[in-house]
This record gives C-alpha cells, sequence and structure tokens, in this order.
C-alpha cells in the first residue's frame, strides 16, 4: 500500500517493489488477443495478472502501483484489480510522437486468426464480429462533432468494444467483463 502513495522517483530511489517489478520479458512470446474469451496470450479476464509475467515490467512504476500496467512498446494497456485481469486495451494507431506503437499481435475471433490494421473498415468488424449489441458516438460537447465512434460486442461474461476516429480509422479495442454470465 506504501507504494501507491510515492511518486515514481521514489519508488525507484527507494528500490520499493511494485507488481510487475520482477516480471521478466519474454521477448519470443507472440501476443495473441481473443475476443470472445476475453484473452491476452491465453490469460483471461479475472485470472491472476502473475500470469502476464511475460509481459515483464510495465513502463511506469507509479501507474502499475495503481493497477494500471502500460507496455507501450507492445501497444498494450492492461488494468488490475485485486490482482486479478479487470481490462485489456489494445491500441492498434501508434501515438504522434511515439508514445506508444501499435499493436503487432493476432486477433482471434471464434478459432480464426486475423491481423487488424487500422485500415480495418467498420463494415469489416462487422463481418468478423457480427452485428454489435449496440453503436455508440462519443461528440464534442461544443461543436457537435463526432471525435469517436465505438461497436459494442457482448460475448457472455466478456464486453467488447471496438473504436473508431472520425474519419473510421480503427483506434483500439478494449475487452472487460460484462457483467454477464
Amino acid at each position: 500500500m506504501l507504494a501507491r502513495s510515492l511518486p515514481e522517483w521514489m519508488i525507484h530511489a527507494f528500490r520499493v517493489p511494485y507488481p510487475t517489478s520482477r516480471w521478466e520479458r519474454t521477448l519470443a512470446h507472440d501476443h495473441e488477443v481473443d475476443f470472445v474469451k476475453g484473452s491476452l496470450s491465453g490469460v483471461a479476464l479475472g485470472e491472476d495478472v502473475e500470469r502476464l509475467s511475460f509481459l515483464g515490467p510495465a513502463d511506469s512504476a507509479g501507474e502499475a502501483c495503481a493497477g494500471v500496467f502500460g507496455y507501450n512498446a507492445l501497444g498494450l494497456a492492461l488494468m488490475s484489480d485485486g490482482g486479478k485481469l479487470a481490462s485489456i486495451t489494445v491500441l492498434l494507431t501508434g501515438s504522434p510522437g511515439g508514445k506508444h506503437a501499435a499493436f503487432a499481435g493476432i486477433f482471434r475471433v471464434r478459432d480464426n486468426r486475423h491481423v487488424l490494421p487500422p485500415e480495418t473498415t467498420e463494415a469489416e468488424i462487422v463481418t468478423l464480429f457480427g452485428e454489435p449489441a449496440a453503436r455508440a458516438e462519443q461528440k464534442d460537447d461544443e461543436t457537435g462533432e463526432v471525435w469517436e465512434r465505438s461497436l459494442r460486442y457482448v460475448n457472455g461474461p466478456v464486453l467488447c468494444e471496438v473504436v473508431f476516429d472520425p474519419e473510421g480509422a480503427l483506434i483500439e479495442i478494449n475487452l472487460e467483463p460484462s457483467g454477464e454470465t
């Protein structure tokens, strides 16, 4: 608990252990996201985050202490709640200035493997996933311009949100528990 209240420089200076500090990255690991199972390389939502140790230490010790495990070079952001994997965010476009790279792994949809580049269209996602349970738009409060569109899918216990920018480029895919069993 002490690590949550310390700034990142203190975590490193005083060698305060944080959740991923002893994890060792396995470079040969092939990353795969399964949309239906809600898993990253075989580790499903709700499972012990320690099973993700092959990712190595998270980029930010301070954020890791708060349960946010960012892996900018891998295009991944993970959240932990009580030591369990609570969400998986897959970033499909690199950020301006290089803060994070685009995910370069494989996606699995109903036992079929796919590569989803940022150019993947909404129509292609609907072809792969089927018709979404819901569609949503995020708009600028002042101008009313759409700055983000999303498709939401519920696969039993997994909620999958596929996010596009206003021009239709695939930005990210978020997986979290749906609340259904």
